[in-house]
């Protein structure tokens, strides 16, 4: 199937399993849920526990071993944080051995070539709809690899497997507002940190 097919299937079936309204499309940025759960860290966890291996297996469809081997990784977060800026999905924050650092970066500082870290996201919705959403994807790649994006590449995985794109392959445009946002955190190599806990 060429890629242009591919990708339309797949963001139709992200158009079908997730409830959106006009209002909540714009050009660069996640489809929004409206009415996402408001649960506990503790609810969120055990929700989580419930779809991981359903998220596990679809992301495993793409032909990228983080998203096959990502939960292997070291998990930063205890549960599940809300997060605005991923479309009002719940997340979980993973790195490889590289990017360990992650909580411990400092202004200034930068992650080293081979760090990767991997978003897994879902929704929980009030009136009780639990759905597996997509796996982010970042890169550190060499020094002056893509300067254009602080050395990083990013890709989408959606929730069947088929991705969205890569900033360094097929679809690469798509990718455009992933860094348009995390420029909002240059100071920290363009990476947003965990948020305090609830």
């Amino acid at each position: 199937m060429p890629v242009f097919n591919h990708v339309k299937a797949a963001l139709l079936s992200l158009l079908i399993f997730t409830p959106v309204t006009a209002n909540t499309i714009k050009p660069g940025e996640h489809f929004k849920i409206e009415d996402p759960a408001d649960i506990s860290a503790e609810q969120a966890e055990k929700l989580y526990q419930t779809i991981i291996s359903r998220m596990k297996s679809s992301y495993a469809l793409a032909d990228y071993p983080a998203a096959k081997y990502y939960q292997r990784w070291q998990r930063f977060n205890a549960e599940p944080y809300l997060s605005e800026g991923h479309g009002n999905r719940y997340l979980n924050n993973y790195g490889n051995r590289t990017a360990s650092n992650y909580l411990s970066l400092q202004p200034g500082q930068q992650m080293a070539q081979g760090a990767i870290l991997a978003k897994d996201s879902f929704t929980a919705k009030k009136d009780g709809g639990l759905l597996p959403g997509a796996l982010f994807l970042m890169e550190k790649l060499e020094s002056g690899g893509k300067p254009e994006y602080g050395d990083w590449r990013y890709v989408m995985v959606l929730p069947d497997g088929a991705v969205l794109g890569d900033s360094e392959g097929a679809n690469a445009e798509a990718m455009l507002f992933c860094h348009g946002c995390h420029i909002a955190a240059q100071s920290t190599d363009y990476l947003f940190l965990l948020p305090e806990p609830k």
